[in-house]
């Protein structure tokens, strides 16, 4: 009896998705990087930018994971909610890497900055403790934002 093929190109679409978006977003903050800050030692910070995305795709990797166990359980609890979060980043580089990060992480979307662009405005899937969502944010993403592109 032949094998059954499974189809699975639902996957194959969302990983390539998630690919692109994430393989995009840091080609853009790279050049921009270079554009707006043509320091010369962009040499220099090239394995903090491949540690940053290594830390990115296995952060959205283990935020796929807790969404799809989300989905997958049969009653919902979650208590989604916006969480206002506070940055370290000062530059537009630097607002705008942590804010693409986010909102590439499933479960969390960054939907507004302060008019003093010192808050990130996050839409999280499950907001019950608000700052492990900060902790988070500020620990496993900031720290290496900055490092890669301030």
């Amino acid at each position: 009896m032949p094998r059954q093929r499974t189809n699975n190109s639902w996957q194959y679409t969302s990983w390539s998705y998630l690919w692109s978006c994430g393989c995009s977003t840091f080609g853009q903050l790279y050049r921009l990087d270079e554009v707006v800050h043509p320091t010369g030692d962009w040499i220099s910070k090239i394995p903090k930018k491949l540690k940053y995305v290594y830390v990115l795709i296995k952060e959205i990797i283990k935020a796929n994971i807790v969404v799809a166990k989300i989905v997958i359980k049969p009653t919902i609890d979650i208590k989604p909610g916006i969480i206002a979060v506070p940055i370290r980043t000062k530059t537009n580089i630097g607002i705008t890497g942590i804010a693409n990060t986010i909102t590439l992480t499933p479960g969390t979307l960054t939907v507004d900055i302060s008019d003093d662009k010192s808050i990130l405005y996050v839409h999280s899937i499950d907001a019950t403790n608000p700052q492990g969502v900060r902790d988070s944010i500020r620990d496993d993403l900031e720290h290496y934002v900055l490092e890669a592109f301030e």
